[in-house]
């Protein structure tokens, strides 16, 4: 089978990060943060129409101790076979990651990546295997890879493209041309929504790992036949923004945090969710992974705000995995008998 192109891959993967992270924040209703923020410039040439936005401090992820434990030699068989298809090392060369999703329904996507690449190697290897159609948008060069499709489908088209030497952007065409506009001061940046500026400016800027959505503006975008806006869901649609941090050391830490309309409908929110919580509970007596999860988990309501603060310590995932792979082998020796 032919490699998908290592763009693709890293586009996929940090697209699955951030259509999930939407989608099960909504669910666990959350936000975090802390004052003053430090955020890398390629962050800031995100468009300002983003509904979600995201970032990754890959450097001090992977030189956390739960990485190294949780990587391990795997991380050094995939970063070699990512080095020899892109001339991209993921550990060495990759400082940063910042992405963002635009509209709902028909979601557009980009990925900004910082590092420091050998740019002249990297596109060479991208001409070489995947024959990409150049496109040109002002001054860059932009080069459209084609996905191929499965069962006849039409393939899905992704473009890359170089900033600089340091800055790749990966995502739909158009939104890379947002980010190329708002590079070169052409259209707003992320700062000029008010929403995600209000979420940026009670981050610290230094979360390994920080996430903001305006879910207010995306609800809006659904039609209102869509099983999200049914009334039974309005639980949801009074969710205003949400916003959150994670941070691995030798063991885990998060606050996630979701702004209701106002104070009654958090209060609603925040008595469903520890309804939902109290049911897992009563389901972990049966199912030792889901009560290590929640044991690390705490709810508390502010005002607007339903807060849910995540703490692991040392040693956790390694005692979660075991208990998951006994669960695996315990289910492996079901034998069905015809």
């Amino acid at each position: 089978m032919r490699d998908v192109a290592p763009p693709l891959e890293l586009m996929k993967f940090s697209m699955r990060i951030c259509m999930l992270l939407f989608f099960v924040f909504i669910w666990t209703l959350g936000l975090a943060g802390a004052p003053d923020v430090n955020l890398p410039e390629s962050f800031l040439s995100l468009p300002a129409d983003s509904s979600f936005v995201f970032s990754v401090d890959v450097k001090k992820i992977v030189a956390s101790p739960l990485y190294q434990k949780a990587v391990g030699e795997q991380s050094a068989a995939l970063e070699k076979k990512f080095d020899l298809m892109s001339g991209i090392n993921l550990a060495r060369d990759i400082d940063y990651v910042a992405g963002a999703c635009m509209g709902a329904a028909n979601a557009e996507a980009v990925v900004i990546v910082d590092g420091s690449f050998d740019r002249e190697k990297a596109l060479r290897i991208l001409q070489d295997k995947f024959h990409p159609v150049e496109k040109i948008y002002g001054k860059y060069q932009i080069l459209a890879i084609t996905e191929p499709g499965t069962d006849g489908a039409t393939g899905v088209e992704k473009s890359v493209v170089f900033l600089n030497d340091r800055t790749l952007v990966i995502g739909d065409l158009e939104a890379v041309k947002n980010v190329l506009d708002v590079f070169e001061k052409k259209k707003p940046g992320i700062l000029s929504n008010p929403v995600i500026a209000s979420a940026i400016q009670i981050s610290n800027g230094e979360d390994m790992f920080w996430f903001a959505g305006d879910v207010e503006s995306v609800m809006r975008s659904f039609p209102v036949n869509t099983p999200l806006m049914q009334p039974g869901l309005n639980a949801v649609v009074s969710i205003k923004n949400i916003v959150g941090a994670m941070n691995f050391t030798e063991g885990f830490s998060g606050k996630i945090t979701a702004t209701a309309v106002d104070s009654p409908a958090a209060e609603k929110l925040a008595l469903s969710l520890q309804m939902i919580i109290d049911i897992a509970r009563s389901s972990g007596k049966e199912n030792q992974e889901l009560k290590m999860l929640l044991n690390g988990l705490m709810l508390s309501r502010d005002a607007e705000n339903i807060n849910i603060r995540l703490n692991y310590p040392a040693g956790f995932f390694e005692q979660f995995m075991k208990a998951l792979d006994g669960r695996k082998t315990e289910g492996s020796h079901v034998v069905n008998v015809p």
